[in-house]
């Protein structure tokens, strides 16, 4: 019916009126002013101003609070930089920043958009002083406990940290004390979270750390043991959970040289820690055998270094094991990698120790490891280098196999006259925490090639090991052999080491002897 209503024509036109023009819109000239300010003056402006607006909201948020009108009312907690709630970066901001206001070169090249720590990480290697990185770094060292607390509660602030620091790896060499001082402040953190929770640190390294230390493992040799024994600190000190961060290793690196690299330098401080069980024994041993048939010299180091920290350990069978081996590495005496034979040296004179330790020492397994050592104790064909290896670590058996030691001496006796006094100075003590001397020996650990491409090998005082009577004893005879007018310096050298160990041998000797003389006289 609404429809049938409404008319069907069109309705009366309607007239258009015409509008005036629009106003015309005036835009004044643009006119150029001179700037006063750089940059970064004008950055520093701006960062203060929000750092006034931030203030002032600040203000306004406690004034509501005190007075109970904020959404949260008066029970609402303050989370903040100077709350409970720390994170790493707010614990790390002050000590940047204070390590830093001495230096106004480095104060006005940060750039004020960023935190002071992330700008101080960026300017690290070319702008910061080495001393004053250093000290910075030392100085985290030793807020680790916080850092560690804070980390362990949320593990984000860990990632953070790691993704700033991570830099530096790169950026630094091995040798460059920067780096040394970063890799002691992830080590103690690393402690320290250990401790507290190993699961979760040990999940921490595996998903944060493991993915972006993995290409470098695979590109900076030099860098590899250091790595490793950062690693070490973040894993758990129990058998299975062990196993489980190697894996998590190898799938990461995806190459077997480099694992196998790697886990040469693991074996050594499972020893140290005790962790050589049954399983890890299985497991380094059979890494260790694929070494040695590796066409790469590096890795056939690695293998025989592996075995020779097995032959090393208290576990039960540990050498024995090693030894069923010696079908395998005992035509690696005639390999002519310099870094091979020292470590075949080291693995034949830890397998004969623990043969001379069961009373085995004329058995088949020792006189097929004495044919590995003569061909090496050769001064006229073996580098000076090797010789000084085996010297250091044949010297604690030659009193179980003194057929040893006119070769061992001769060889003492062609080695450079620096190298010579090298091993007969008496290593430094060891200090203890408080800087006093603990009274043993500390090894020093050398690497014998420039560069990155060998190990670190321990050179030992041998005047502590060797037996002087019998040494100055052949040395006598090859001189009278010589028919020399004169002692060279070596031998001099040699002669005046021993004296200052033949009397308190001699008086052990001659105790020893009335001791047995007692027991075979009648009572």
């Amino acid at each position: 019916a609404i429809r049938q209503s409404r008319p069907v024509e069109r309705t009366a036109p309607r007239a258009v009126e015409e509008k005036a023009d629009a106003v015309p819109l005036e835009i004044a000239e643009v006119k150029a002013r001179a700037v006063t300010k750089n940059v970064t003056q004008l950055r520093a402006q701006a960062s203060q101003m929000n750092q006034a607006n931030k203030s002032r909201q600040a203000t306004t948020m406690s004034g509501r609070k005190s007075l109970g009108t904020d959404a949260g009312g008066p029970g609402t907690p303050c989370i903040g930089p100077m709350g409970a709630n720390k994170s790493a970066i707010d614990v790390m901001r002050p000590i940047v920043q204070a390590a830093l206001l001495d230096n106004e070169r480095v104060m006005k090249s940060l750039d004020p958009r960023k935190d002071i720590v992330a700008s101080f990480m960026e300017l690290c290697r070319t702008q910061v002083p080495e001393n004053m990185s250093i000290h910075v770094f030392d100085t985290l060292a030793g807020q680790a406990s916080h850092l560690a607390d804070i980390m362990l509660k949320n593990p984000v602030d860990f990632y953070k940290m790691w993704t700033l620091f991570a830099t530096t790896f790169v950026e630094f060499s091995e040798g460059s004390p920067v780096f040394e001082s970063v890799m002691s402040l992830f080590k103690r953190i690393g402690s320290i979270m250990r401790e507290a929770d190993p699961a979760l640190t040990q999940q921490i390294m595996a998903d944060v750390c493991l993915p972006s230390l993995a290409p470098l493992l695979i590109e900076s040799d030099g860098k590899q043991e250091q790595f490793c024994e950062m690693i070490y600190m973040y894993t758990q000190i129990q058998g299975i959970p062990h196993l489980g961060i190697l894996r998590s290793l190898k799938e990461a690196v995806e190459r077997m040289p480099v694992y196998i690299s790697c886990l040469s330098y693991f074996v050594p401080l499972d020893l140290e820690a005790g962790l050589l069980d049954e399983n890890l024994v299985k497991h380094y041993m059979y890494y260790a055998l694929v070494a040695l048939q590796s066409p790469q010299p590096k890795i056939r180091v690695a293998g025989l270094s592996i075995l020779v920290s097995i032959a090393s350990s208290r576990e039960e069978n540990a050498a024995l094991t090693v030894i069923s081996l010696l079908p395998s590495f005992k035509d690696l005496v005639l390999d002519s990698w310099w870094e091979v034979q020292a470590q075949l040296l080291q693995l034949s004179s830890q397998l004969l120790d623990y043969l001379a330790s069961t009373g085995a020492t004329s058995s088949a397994e020792a006189e097929a490891l004495l044919a590995i050592v003569s061909p090496l104790l050769d001064s006229k064909r073996t580098s000076k280098v090797v010789l000084q290896v085996g010297l250091c670590s044949l010297v604690k058996i030659l009193r179980h196999y003194p057929a040893l030691i006119p070769d061992y001496v001769a060889v003492l006796l062609s080695q450079p006259l620096a190298l010579l006094q090298r091993l007969l100075e008496p290593a430094p003590p060891k200090a203890e925490e408080g800087g006093e001397a603990a009274g043993a020996a500390a090894p020093r650990r050398l690497a014998y090639v420039i560069g990155t491409s060998s190990r670190l090998y321990e050179e030992c005082c041998i005047c502590t090991y060797w037996p002087a009577v019998e040494i100055a004893r052949i040395l006598t005879k090859q001189t009278k052999k010589g028919k020399q007018d004169t002692a060279e310096p070596e031998q001099l050298e040699v002669l005046m080491a021993c004296l200052s160990d033949v009397d308190a041998e001699l008086t052990e000797e001659r105790k020893s002897k009335k001791q047995q003389q007692r027991k075979l006289s009648p009572s």
